[in-house]
């Protein structure tokens, strides 16, 4: 390092006390020639001076390589006459001298050697400070954060790279938002803390200065607050931060000013160099390629996840899609076919590629697929066409729409062919429209209910005044007496024809109980027997089958369905009945509503007769309606026969034909089996306790005594209190205070082998291993029913 003397070599005392004079303070110390190499390679002085005439040419050899390093400084004192040997040494490098008769301006010579000394540092360390940053700013450029997908990070090293290359205060990068009029900061560096901050709100628009960076490149002011491009900034952005001079650079993306980088001097005026603005321009065109790296990453990444969510909607839709691409002469051939498609027609996707609609699927009609096809190449816009196909899962109503696809001249270069099962709507559709049908039935129904209970009312009142005046009369002589019983006979029918239109309209709730169908049924073959011309022959009978219901209401329904087919059998001809039980599923009960999906008592009347016509069948159970079949049957009886039954929850089906005859199917639900529960005790855990109380109110209602808590914690500490209390445990599986699993590891812990049952809505996804290890009895997926439960817990009880 340098040190504070001068060394003066090969001077007498006497020089040396007078260079000592006049450069006070800064001491001088004398040496000898052969010592200057040992001094200097410890401690560099401030100048050596050499007394130019006792140094002949051997001796400035060896200095000259001291010049050229720079290792010290050297002063040469000369005299009158060294003119010829200075100019030697000047050509050797050296640059100071001092004439020996005026050693008072060797501290003028010092100050200037201090001075240059100085400004060599200085550009030392201006070229340093390039370099490194020109390097940083090289490594940067071929880094891959300036070409991925997060531009921030190299704005951040931008802004510190800008405030080190070009020795300014702070730098920033600033973006205009989504109408180019606000800029916000994306990221600023400052010197003085080594911050970076992004909060600062957008800038309010200054629409003369983006005019001036959209039509330069770079703008270098010196004064930032008077200079025309920028005074817009002065008071609200440059006086405020006392920001003296500034380097803008425009960002741009595809060709448009998207921001600002911006580079700012604080505190004092600088004039900006060719060079200052250079390096800025290479820095704004670093940013410029991270944002254009980072917006073509992020249109990339949109395209990757829309192709890929296109790939999953055409592998795993239930619609069938097939791709067809169209020839330059309009011909299509399928180009791709998706797994729902090769499963509906029946063709590999290897197979269909290649081939013509009508090769995909042979059902489709040639000459209307090729007729549907040109019209949605010609008119560019979807099209779509119905029909019933016989695919491998049998005839299908299949709706398909052609949706064109556009190349980027606007013409049709693929057909998208999106098919879709209609036969679940089309049934849909048509149940809706039966089901309509038998509302405006019903509604037919409820209108003439209320009609004939008036009627009825009316005709009751009217016969019991016929009876009264009868009663009076029976006695005299005008009135003969077989015309007194024909009247009691005609008011007889009437009476019972107003009852069966009472029966009709009200619809009164039988009053249930258990009834063994089969002992009913028994009887009215028994009764009407006796007078029926045809046989009755029941089958099916030999044991009990329980319905709930009214026997009365359902002797008289029955009786009325047997005595129509006694009527309208042939003669010579049996009416056979066969009861039995059916489990009606939901494919049955869907065509056959209001059947639902149970066990049901069935009892078939079939008999051979004139077959009945579909009009004829549709209005059987309709009021006073009159068969061909059976004359004598207009009245209430099939009508009142069918309401009864129905208010037991069961229903009445006629089918005819000429091969089966003529059969009435009647439904009535199964009792359920009359079961008394054991009386268990029952441990109910589930943190929500209206859940849980409602669940234990239900398993109340079959004989069982619960216990209900609301905190695993609590249910486990009276369990170890008492653990024989409980004879099962009935416990949530998502609990905040303990799950399922833990509450039911510590109950075992307590009490091996205690039959525990999981409840949670998503108890099923324990696997059977789960289960296994944590030894639970069963698992109730909620909601559950209380047949489920019971069934459960009987299991888990080995009742």
């Amino acid at each position: 390092m340098t040190t504070e003397f001068v060394l003066l070599v090969d001077a007498s005392p006497a020089e040396l006390e007078r260079l000592q004079q006049v450069c006070a303070p800064t001491p001088i110390r004398a040496a000898q020639l052969s010592e200057v190499a040992g001094l200097v390679a410890t401690e560099v002085p401030l100048a050596v001076l050499f007394e130019l005439k006792r140094h002949p040419e051997p001796i400035r050899a060896w200095v000259t390589p001291q010049l050229d390093s720079m290792v010290f400084p050297v002063v040469l004192m000369v005299a009158p006459g060294d003119e010829k040997a200075l100019t030697a040494w000047v050509q050797s490098g050296a640059r100071h001298w001092v004439h020996r008769d005026h050693p008072e301006e060797l501290p003028l010579v010092l100050d200037l050697m201090s001075m240059e000394a100085a400004e060599r540092e200085v550009r030392q360390s201006a070229q340093r400070r390039v370099q490194e940053s020109t390097a940083a700013l090289v490594r940067l450029a071929r880094s891959p954060r300036v070409t991925g997908p997060d531009s921030d990070a190299s704005i951040r090293e931008v802004t510190r790279l800008a405030v080190k290359g070009l020795a300014a205060t702070r730098s920033g990068v600033w973006l205009l938002d989504d109408a180019r009029e606000h800029l916000k900061l994306v990221d600023r560096y400052d010197r003085r803390d080594e911050s970076h901050q992004n909060s600062e709100p957008p800038l309010p628009p200054h629409p003369e200065y983006l005019k001036v960076m959209r039509a330069h490149r770079i703008i270098a002011v010196s004064d930032s607050q008077t200079d025309r491009r920028t005074r817009e900034f002065g008071e609200g952005y440059f006086a405020p931060a006392d920001i003296r001079s500034n380097i803008d650079v425009g960002l741009r993306l595809r060709g448009e000013v998207v921001g600002v980088l911006s580079v700012e001097q604080v505190g004092r005026r600088r004039e900006w160099t060719a060079e200052d603005e250079v390096f800025a321009g290479v820095l704004g065109d670093v940013v410029s390629l991270a944002l254009e790296s980072a917006e073509r990453f992020r249109a990339e990444t949109a395209l990757r996840q829309s192709e890929r969510r296109l790939s999953d909607i055409f592998k795993f839709t239930n619609d069938s899609i097939v791709l067809y691409r169209v020839a330059l002469d309009g011909s299509v051939f399928c180009e791709d076919i998706n797994p729902a498609g090769e499963a509906a027609t029946g063709v590999l996707r290897d197979e269909a590629i290649g081939r013509k609609p009508q090769d995909v699927l042979p059902a489709l009609n040639e000459t209307v697929v090729k007729d549907q096809f040109q019209n949605c190449i010609t008119t560019r816009m979807s099209t779509a066409l119905e029909s019933e196909l016989t695919l491998p899962d049998g005839v299908r109503t299949v709706s398909t729409a052609l949706v064109p696809l556009l190349d980027e001249s606007g013409n049709v270069e693929r057909i998208a062919a999106v098919s879709r099962d209609m036969t679940p709507v089309r049934a849909a559709e048509q149940m809706q429209r039966k089901l309509e049908l038998q509302l405006a039935e019903l509604q037919k129904h409820e209108a003439l209910s209320r009609l004939a209970t008036n009627l009825a009312v009316d005709m009751s009142n009217t016969l019991d005044l016929i009876s009264t005046q009868l009663s009076q009369l029976s006695e005299s002589p005008v009135i003969p007496a077989d015309a007194v019983q024909a009247i009691r006979t005609a008011t007889r029918r009437g009476r019972q024809l107003t009852k069966d239109t009472l029966d009709y309209a009200r619809r009164r709730v039988p009053d249930k109980n258990r009834v063994n169908l089969a002992e009913l049924v028994t009887g009215v073959v028994t009764t009407l027997q006796k007078s029926a011309a045809p046989q009755l022959v029941l089958k099916g009978a030999a044991e009990a089958v329980w319905v709930m219901g009214e026997a009365a209401q359902l002797q008289r329904s029955f009786s009325a369905l047997v005595l129509h087919a006694i009527r309208s059998a042939k003669e010579a001809s049996n009416v056979d009945m066969t009861l039995s039980t059916v489990q009606v599923t939901a494919g049955m009960a869907a065509a056959r509503p209001p059947l639902v999906e149970r066990r049901y008592v069935k009892l078939k009347v079939n008999f051979q007769g004139k077959v009945l016509s579909s009009e004829e069948q549709r209005r059987l159970f309709e009021p006073f309606f009159v068969t061909s079949n059976d004359p004598e049957s207009s009245g209430l009886g099939l009508a009142v026969a069918q309401t009864l039954v129905a208010a037991h929850d069961g229903t009445v089906f006629v089918e005819s034909s000429e091969f089966t005859g003529t059969s009435f199917h009647i439904f009535v639900p199964v009792a359920p089996e009359v079961s008394v529960a054991p009386v268990y005790r029952l441990m109910l855990v589930d943190d929500h306790a209206g859940m849980a109380r409602v669940s234990a109110r239900l398993l109340e209602t079959m004989g069982y005594r619960t216990s209900v808590f609301d905190n695993p914690h609590d249910a486990l500490a009276e369990f170890t209190r008492a653990p024989h209390a409980f004879d099962a445990v009935l416990t949530d599986l998502s609990m905040p205070q303990m799950s399922g699993e833990q509450f039911t590891h510590a109950v075992h812990q307590v009490r091996p082998g205690m039959p525990i049952i999981i409840s949670s809505g998503r108890a099923g996804d324990l696997d059977p291993a789960t289960l296994e290890s944590l030894g639970v009895k069963g698992v109730l997926v909620k909601p559950w029913r209380l047949d489920e439960a019971l069934a459960t817990l009987t299991r888990a009880l080995k009742v």
